[in-house]
């Protein structure tokens, strides 16, 4: 050990001159004296980075805080009495205002400020106009003018050169559910104001007036601003981004809640005509399949059903019946893309700018490369007229007392056969796209696209495993076991095997192309792609023919409890509809992006 000047001990390593150690030493501190010089120490509030960062945490955080309140409050419906739903009629009015027109204010700001400057120029410019009627000092005003005209441009402010936050088949279904939730809430005020239906006032009317002009506000910026980025106003923008996701989320949880509300009234309605059945009929040991058949029936039947539990005209839904429940998913289904789509916003504001501004208006132009997909297309429309002619003749049947139970056998097989066939395609799609490009080097243009795409289909597949492992869990509990319980069970099993594989495929294809001209000619898997695409269309519109009947396994049922299983069906099936809607948008992607690749588009 050997001591330097004014260092403090030094110690020198075994084997290493004492000279080379003691120089590797000054050239540490050395390094170390210059880093200091040059970089000088700046406190975190200084710093614009460390703001926007905390800014950015304390706008999720606000979100939160306001999803968990909104929660909370659409609970306290369901815990409150009859008494008490006046005042919460208040709050919900108070709350309410406060998420649609704090979306509202954001979304005029947007386009009056940010996408549009000279509006408020204009309004800068009427304003100065009536100042200097009112000054005498012309001068100064005239001054003040030309400083505001020359303060900011659109493309200080915006840009819409950022990767898109949605592929216009998704902003286009946006639009469809969009304008279903308008004509619901539209029906609504109407029937209240006319005296149509008695469980309203004008706080409801109120807010489906709110709710209106919030829904048709953000569809038109979802499909015209899909790829806009904020660069100005930063801290707003992360605010009000995160406001409407909070705002679309609290719809979200209110219509689920709502549909939860209204099961449990079917499944009550149920009850009473399964009750009102049992006494009419002779009871029989060999009566178990029959029996099950029976309750399936009648609560398919529930839909259909004119038996109020108390006044016909009470609400909204009792007049529009089973299609209050297409619309109800509609509107679940619009909050959750709105969600979606805005947490992609609020993680693009503040970004750099593009330098690809001319590609991406190339990217305008649709080129729709259809060949190699002829048989993929045919099969796919061949299983969809199967699904609307199952459909038919389960309505056939069900109206028939006598043949209900074979309406309940048609729609249990048709659920085995669809969901059996997409697993074959799933598995016929993997195997001939085995034999593509992995896509090592991710595209920056497609980082938010497939960020929107994965955060939507992670949350529809959630709720198609919940609802198929629920499913699966209350038949297991069922202690007549017959052929229909059994038939059930496999739909079960075979719809979560279906889920899987095709989550899968969708993950695995966003990641691989036909990097070479022989694999773009053959074009490997698109037939495939092409059949999955059509068949998640049919699924889709069975999944919502099947929504409408929340109450049709009895067994299940019968396990969980009325309350429990109307809580858990209605939070997951506008979940399982949207998964197919997802998923036939993933496929269009991968059907039109997969076999289109630019070189400088494919791994190094």
């Amino acid at each position: 050990m050997a001591y330097g000047e004014n260092r403090g001990p030094v110690v020198f390593a075994v084997g290493e001159p004492a000279g080379e150690c003691k120089s590797n030493a000054d050239t540490s501190e050395k390094a170390l004296t210059e880093i200091t010089d040059d970089e000088p120490t700046m406190r975190w509030i200084d710093d614009p980075e460390a703001r926007s960062t905390v800014f950015s945490t304390f706008s999720g955080f606000y979100a939160l805080v306001v999803v968990i309140f909104s929660i909370v409050l659409e609970l306290s419906h369901v815990l409150a009495d009859v008494k008490e739903q006046h005042d919460m009629r208040i709050k919900d009015l108070i709350f309410g205002s406060f998420m649609y027109g704090g979306g509202v204010v954001f979304f005029v700001y947007c386009y009056g400020v940010l996408i549009n400057p000279k509006w408020s120029q204009s309004a800068i410019r009427l304003k100065s106009a009536v100042i200097r009627q009112l000054s005498t000092n012309s001068l100064e005003v005239d001054r003040q003018v030309s400083t505001d005209n020359s303060s900011g441009s659109i493309s200080s402010k915006v840009s819409h050169s950022s990767p898109t936050a949605g592929c216009l088949y998704l902003r286009l279904g946006c639009v469809v559910f969009g304008v279903v939730g308008i004509v619901y809430y539209a029906f609504s005020i109407f029937s209240c104001t006319t005296g149509h239906i008695t469980d309203c006032d004008g706080f409801t009317t109120t807010l489906d007036a709110f709710a209106i002009i919030f829904v048709f506000v953000q569809m038109h910026f979802i499909f015209s601003n899909s790829k806009m980025t904020i660069h100005a106003s930063r801290n707003v923008a992360r605010w009000g981004t995160m406001h409407l996701v909070a705002a679309n989320l609290w719809t979200w949880i209110r219509y689920v809640l709502l549909e939860e509300r209204e099961t449990r009234r079917e499944i009550m309605i149920f009850g009473q005509l399964n009750d009102t059945s049992s006494s009419e009929s002779s009871e029989s040991e060999e009566s178990s399949a029959e029996d099950l058949t029976a309750d399936l029936a009648i609560a398919a039947r529930v839909r259909r059903s004119t038996l109020p539990l108390e006044d016909c005209n009470n609400d909204v839904e009792s007049i529009l019946g089973g299609l209050s429940e297409v619309m109800y998913t509609c509107i679940v289904e619009y909050s959750l893309i709105g969600a979606a789509v805005m947490f992609v916003v609020w993680r693009n504001v503040g970004r750099p700018r593009s330098l690809v501004e001319e590609e991406n208006r190339r990217k305008h132009q649709i080129r729709v490369d259809c060949s190699k997909s002829t048989s993929g297309l045919f099969l796919g429309l061949t299983f969809l007229t199967l699904t609307f002619v199952s459909m038919a003749v389960f309505y056939l049947f069900i109206n028939d007392k006598l043949r209900s139970n074979d309406a309940v056998w048609v729609f249990v097989l048709t659920d085995m056969m669809l969901y059996f066939v997409s697993c074959i395609g799933c598995v016929w799609a993997i195997w001939r796209m085995r034999v593509l490009t992995f896509l090592r080097k991710h595209i920056k243009q497609q980082n938010s696209a497939e960020l929107l795409d994965r955060i939507l289909l992670v949350v529809g597949v959630v709720g198609e495993l919940i609802f198929s492992i629920a499913g699966m869990v209350g038949l297991s509990g069922e202690t007549k076991w017959n052929w229909l319980t059994f038939c059930l069970l496999l739909v079960h099993t075979v719809r979560l095997a279906q889920v899987g594989l095709q989550t899968a495929l969708l993950f695995i294809a966003a990641r691989i192309v036909a990097d070479t001209e022989e694999l773009q000619r053959r074009k490997p898997g698109k037939q495939a792609i092409t059949f999955l695409l059509v068949a998640n269309v049919a699924l889709f519109l069975m999944n919502s023919f099947e929504a409408q009947k929340a109450s049709v396994s009895a067994a299940v049922v019968r396990f969980y409890g009325a309350d429990s299983w109307a809580f858990l069906v209605r939070g997951c099936a506008p979940l399982t509809i949207f998964y197919r809607f997802h998923s036939s948008v993933c496929f269009a992607e991968v059907w039109k992006h997969t076999y289109t690749v630019k070189k400088h588009e494919t791994h190094a």
